[in-house]
Formats: C-alpha cells, structure tokens, sequence
C-alpha cells in the first residue's frame, strides 16, 4: 500500500498471529481516554441469542469478559453518565474508533479483500471472520464514521444488514461463540481466536476512503468540507442517501442477539432487552412493531410488569438509533446549485414507493372507488403529489444558523418542476387497469397475479382467489359457453348473428385492457321495454365490478 495512504501511531507492532487479551486489545483501540468517556462491553454465557444485551464499562472486562462467555466490544467510546448504567445510546456518544466488516468467508469471500492489509481478523465461526479496521484518530463525527461504513456495504465488502458504526457490536478475541449450531463433536463452543493482529495499521477517514477506493451511488467519496456542511463527509454528493435494505432496529437486534423470528404484519417477536426485570426472567412476551403512516417511529410492546415503562423511544435510545434513523425513509437534501438531482431524487423515491406511475405525461396513481370497487387511474394534483413526497422520504435543508442539517417539507418549486416534467426516467409507465386475469399482448401469457405488471404495463385490480381457472379443454370450454348462453336466456335476439355479437361484446369487454383497439357496440330495438338497457348492463359486468355509464 502507498505509505501517504495510511498514518500510524507511535505504539509497538505485534506479529500477525500474535495472542492478545481482551484488556490489551482494548488498550490497543481506544488508548487513554478522557475521564467522563467509557468503551463498553457485553459478556453473555451460552447462547449468546438468549438473554438480554447489558454494557458494561471496559475497565470491569477482567472481570466481566470471562473466557468461557460470548465478549463483546463496541466500535465506539460514550460519554459515563452521572447516574445509571452505561449505555450506547446515541446522545451519549463520544467517538468512533474502528469499523467491523462482519461475515467474512460465509457471505462476503475473503479473497475479495486479499489486497488490503486490516488491522485485525478474528475468526468467529468455523471459516467466518469479523475484519476490523481501525482509525488513526477518534471520529467524533458519527455521520462520517456511518457514511464510511455504508459505502463498505455499497461495495459489497460488508453485510447490507449491518447497523451504524455506533451501534455496532464487534466479537472480542477471547471468548466463545455459544451458538448450538457451531458446538464441536464433543459438545463444546466455538472458540473465537484471532488470526492477524496488526494495531499499528491504522487509517484516517481520507486514507480510508482513498485506500479502499470507497464509492457511494457511483460517485467518489469526498472529502470533509463538501456541500454537507461543516465537519462532514458527503458521501453521495449530497443529495440523495437511500434507505438500508433492513430496518435498523431489525439490524441492531439481531446484532445484539435479541431478535427471534418474524410473525406476519410487519411485527417481530424478540427478546426485551430488559428482561432481567422480568419475573423468574422469562424471555416472552416481547414485540416490535415496524413503522407505518399511523406510527412513523414504529411500536414496542412488552406484556410484563414494566410495559408502561419502556416503549419504543426508550427502545431506540437502548440500541443507540436515532429517531430520524428508524422513520426507514430514504433522505433528500435540498442543495443549493442541485436542482436538478434533488428533483431527480424526488422521483426515484416516489418510484420506490410502488404507488405511483408515469401515463400521458402526467404522473398517476391506481385508486377504487370503496363503494363500486371500480378501478380507475387518478392523475395526481401538485398539492397530492407534495404530501406523497413528505411520506416517502425525510427532506433536510441545511440551516446555517445552527450549522446541521434539519427536517423539513419537500420545497414547493422542485415539487412543481417534478409534476410539470411530462418525461420521467424512473416512474414505471402505466398503461391501463384491469378487473379480472388477463392475457398479455406480447408473449400471449395469462397474468393472474394482481397489482402491476412491468411487461405489460397493465395494474390488476382482482382477487386472483377467485378466479380457479380450470384446465382448457373441450368440455371446459362446452361449460363456460353453456354458463353465458344461460345469460342471454331471456333475450330475444332478432337472428343467430345478433346472438353471437352480444357474445362477441362480452368477451372484448374481458380483454379490453389488453386490446389497442377494440370494436362498439350498437344495442336497439323495435319497441320498448325489450331489455336494451338490462343486455348492456349484463356485457359492463364483464368488465368489472363498476356501474355502467
């Protein structure tokens, strides 16, 4: 590596491979730290998915990190309340000392990463690895230090699923992994062992970026003093920050062992992290719930004694999330001089949203009506199409007052210059609705999954449960002819070919989305009270469950 790329301390080298203690290793990433400032650590016995996640000051990791027990250390020191536990919540950091790329070998090849020398590797399960890299200087900036770690992930050298660099747990050298599933042929846990131990490879937040050659949405990391204020890295120009694949929450419990299996509707049932307080300590009970329209920050739920104690606020501030963080909203910046890719930003998160559609140069959306439960395409107002874009994504303006960034509602002139655009790169084109299953014109496929389908461009609107499609044959075709003739029963068609047009009339009003063109019908006749209106009402039902005009 070019030596300019990396600035390292003053301390003693040991050889890779070497053994290091939980204390040394410890001394080793944070040094001397201020007195009201405190690295934390978590010692858990067994399996370490059981339980709850309790930090402790790493001056007691003598005593608390025993070898027998899962250890763990996290990336970053927080300033020591006056009264309490310690606790990594987010008001209380103080810096960022190191970056861990987790899963190394298992989900991410190692082989990926044999041109970059890290500061450590430590192999956590049979093959699988935790890489750690630390700084040369303590980040303070916790932004920066995220941003870093994000752009890891964007390259793929990085579990997407990993939380920020302040909530981030790292394995300790010596300890176990209690995990069952790595339990030897005699029953004993994996033992966690440090493979390369370099402490004097250390990496200012430029080296870092420069060295790794770190890129976010296809632009070089830049470095502090860009366009995303003072005293911060603009990793993606900017702009536009997409939202994590996984919930943070979701991230950080499953990184502190205390997530247990999805139940459906967008709950999760978990371990509560204080269930120390629950009574003989029973690990139940305990929910998260995803955020929503209703509940932006999402919901906790925890049905023992101390549920009107802890809600999802003090869930947030347990795991060290930010409320802002956890809205699981993509962010938009508005940058002076970036019109252009703040509106551009607008509309890709409007796409992402899946409710919104670009049809004649206007931008739509699919609504039915909860009375006739007839489907039609909306165009969108401006003042619809701004509330949309306040739901889909949190919107900053930079205050120079304060020197940070703060919320906001998306500006009302990119709002207006997105809705007068009339050509859109992102929004998918739609081109019609449909009630029923439908065959595609291209490929002559049967689509009978409803919601929208890229191919054809068509929005089905139908519950697919209702249409049990038998298998085509003669006799199933003989059947549902027999069904319609038993319709047209009580019609009395002046001759055989007026029968069969009504037919014909039928069956374009199934397949009218689909058709390009498609021929009218002309209903009369002689007198009155003969049923014309009754025959054209009987063909609108073909086309779905609306009145008939």
């Amino acid at each position: 590596m070019p030596g300019n790329n990396v600035k390292s301390t003053p301390i003693p080298s040991l050889k890779k491979r070497a053994s290091v203690s939980n204390q040394k290793f410890i001394e080793m990433v944070f040094g001397n730290l201020p007195d009201d400032v405190t690295a934390l650590v978590v010692s858990k016995p067994g399996n370490p998915e059981h339980g709850g996640w309790k930090p402790h000051r790493a001056s007691e990791v003598e005593n608390r990190c025993v070898d027998a027990n899962n250890n763990y250390l996290n990336c970053s020191s927080f300033k020591v309340l006056e009264e309490g536990d310690p606790n990594a919540r987010k008001e209380n950091f103080a810096s960022c000392h190191a970056l861990v790329l987790d899963d190394i070998g298992s989900k991410i090849p190692a082989e990926s990463l044999a041109d970059f020398e890290f500061t450590w590797k430590l192999e956590t399960s049979p093959s699988n690895y935790q890489y750690g890299l630390l700084f040369d200087q303590p980040v303070t900036d916790g932004e920066k230090a995220t941003a870093i770690l994000d752009a890891f992930i964007n390259k793929g050298w990085c579990d997407a699923g990993a939380a920020g660099p302040m909530s981030r747990w790292a394995r300790l050298p010596v300890g176990i992994n209690g995990k069952p599933k790595y339990q030897g042929e005699s029953g004993k846990p994996f033992q966690c062992r440090i493979t390369e131990w370099n402490p004097d490879r250390r990496y200012s937040p430029e080296a870092m970026v420069e060295e790794f050659q770190l890129v976010l949405d296809n632009k070089p990391v830049r470095e502090s003093g860009s366009s995303a204020g003072p005293n911060s890295v603009d990793m993606t120009g900017g702009v536009y920050f997409p939202v994590n694949i996984e919930n943070p929450v979701i991230a950080a419990l499953k990184e502190r062992s205390l997530y247990k299996t999805p139940l459906g509707s967008a709950k999760h049932d978990m371990t509560c992290p204080w269930v120390g307080e629950h009574t003989d300590a029973i690990d139940s009970g305990t929910a998260y719930f995803e955020p929503d329209d209703h509940y932006p920050m999402g919901g906790f739920s925890c049905m023992h004694s101390h549920r009107d104690k802890y809600h999802i606020r003090e869930l947030l501030n347990h795991l060290g999330i930010e409320q802002e963080a956890v809205r699981h909203k993509p962010l938009i910046r508005v940058v002076a001089g970036e019109m252009h890719r703040v509106v551009d930003a607008a509309e890709k998160v409007l796409a992402e949203n899946g409710r919104h559609y670009q049809t004649g140069g206007l931008i739509a959306m699919v609504y039915t009506d909860p009375e006739t439960g007839n489907p039609e395409i909306l165009p969108t107002s401006p003042q619809a199409l701004t509330k949309e874009l306040s739901m889909a994504a949190s919107w900053e303006k930079y205050d120079k007052r304060s020197s940070a960034w703060v919320r906001g509602d998306p500006p009302a002139r990119h709002c207006s210059i997105l809705y007068d655009q009339k050509d859109y790169l992102h929004l998918p084109v739609l081109k019609g609705v449909t009630c029923q299953p439908y065959f595609r014109e291209d490929d002559g496929q049967l689509v009978v999954i409803p919601g929208y389908d890229e191919k054809s461009g068509l929005f089905g609107v139908f519950d697919a449960t209702r249409y049990q499609l038998p298998e085509v044959t003669k006799e199933a075709v003989s059947a549902a002819k027999a069904k319609i003739d038993s319709l047209l029963d009580e019609f009395s068609f002046a001759s055989e070919f007026d029968e069969a047009a009504t037919i014909s009339a039928i069956f374009t009003a199934v397949t009218r989305p689909t058709l390009p063109r498609a021929p009218a019908f002309h209903v009369r006749a002689h007198v009155f009270g003969s049923g014309k209106s009754y025959l054209c009402e009987l063909i609108s039902a073909f086309a779905g469950p609306g009145d008939a005009l």
